[in-house]
């Protein structure tokens, strides 16, 4: 009887091994068909990346539809920082002065994307900036960018 349940432990084992073989076949088979996919992302990727010269590398018939399609930048902006913080000017008029640096920011960033060579006429650009208003608020007032705090919101509104 010891007999049979060592014949059978053995037989226990050997399925395991089979299952565990044509599991690891099937993994392979799987990342095989992953890396091809991968690959021909990263091929499709290389192809259509912009050289520092601005020229597209894989030819003509791959930069057609980036050339005819709308550009987008998206300038992001820390107004926490210190050492960046919003000129005095625009802070001491309040909203009036959110709306004046809001513009002044559009056409800055339309003259630097001029600069480049690109389209600023037909190029969506979005500026969006980040801040902890009551830092901000207090942060100003201390330096005296700012005469009272409620003003910050008030600038913050006209920026937005």
């Amino acid at each position: 009887m010891a007999s049979k349940d060592k014949d059978l432990s053995l037989v226990d084992y050997r399925q395991r091994l089979i299952y565990f073989k044509d599991a690891d076949a099937e993994r392979n088979k799987s990342e095989r068909g992953q890396r091809r996919i991968l690959q021909s992302r990263v091929e499709d990727l290389e192809a259509l990346t912009v050289s520092r010269s601005g020229r597209f590398k894989g030819g003509p018939a791959n930069r057609e539809p980036f050339l005819k399609s709308p550009g987008f930048i998206l300038v992001l902006i820390d107004a926490d920082a210190d050492d960046y913080a919003f000129h005095e000017k625009f802070l001491s008029r309040n909203e009036a002065g959110g709306r004046d640096a809001a513009d002044e920011l559009q056409a800055r960033t339309k003259d630097y994307v001029k600069n480049i060579k690109l389209d600023a006429e037909n190029t969506d650009i979005t500026v969006r900036a980040y801040a902890d208003l009551k830092s901000l608020r207090s942060a100003c007032v201390r330096n005296g960018r700012m005469k009272e705090s409620s003003s910050m919101s008030l600038f913050a509104h006209g920026l937005n």
